[in-house]
């Protein structure tokens, strides 16, 4: 079943007579994935979903070096959002209205941090937890975007988008902090981010009136 396709990026999903196999071409990369054919269904969903995404968010922007440029979510960024809060709302227990708390996130950011979540689930949450960043985020002025600059492609959030455009990427904001080992911070830098974006705001409007 092919998910999608254009002339630079193309992801396809096919069944052999043993597995299940889903191939995605961007320029420069080839991404793999195979599960076998009784394999869960929600795994291979999970799969689906994440190999469909890569080829949209490979697509070109109109961007020029020094500048910063936007993109809406597609229609296939949805389930990968959908299962990263998921995997937080199971990791912390949470059962309340999305997005998940700060204390919450806290929690799960230190038993990370102590070695308690083994290797190969680290970089699913990271994922699950700047997720819980952008949603914090978005309730404050923010919005999920794909976002390109000089330091490349990424998965944003963006206050003031066209104007001030102050702009956060929450995995690279949270790999950062993890290899320097910080803790409780979520929620100061969530007050932090909207501050910054409220007086971006505030400068432009000012600049509007002078």
């Amino acid at each position: 079943m092919c998910q999608t396709a254009d002339r630079v990026a193309v992801a396809v999903a096919v069944a052999t007579d043993r597995v299940l196999e889903w191939l995605c071409g961007v320029p420069g990369h080839l991404a793999i994935a195979t599960a076998a054919l009784d394999a869960p269904p929600r795994l291979v969903e999970a799969i689906d979903a994440s190999v469909v995404t890569l080829a949209p968010a490979h697509e070109p922007l109109a961007w020029r070096p020094g500048t910063v440029a936007f993109a809406d979510l597609r229609a296939s960024h949805e389930p990968w959002f959908a299962q990263r809060r998921a995997s937080l709302c199971a990791a912390t227990g949470w059962d309340g209205p999305l997005p998940v708390g700060a204390r919450a996130v806290e929690a799960v950011w230190r038993r990370l941090l102590e070695g308690e979540e083994a290797e190969e689930n680290v970089p699913a949450i990271l994922d699950a937890v700047a997720v819980a960043l952008g949603d914090q985020l978005c309730r404050r002025g923010f919005g999920w975007c794909i976002s390109q600059d000089d330091w490349g492609k990424a998965l944003s959030v963006v206050a003031d988008r066209g104007r001030s455009n102050v702009l956060v990427v929450p995995r690279s904001f949270f790999e950062k902090r993890f290899e320097r080992r910080e803790a409780d911070w979520f929620e100061h830098a969530v007050e932090a981010i909207t501050q910054r974006a409220r007086d971006a705001r505030q400068g432009w409007a000012l600049a509007d009136k002078a």
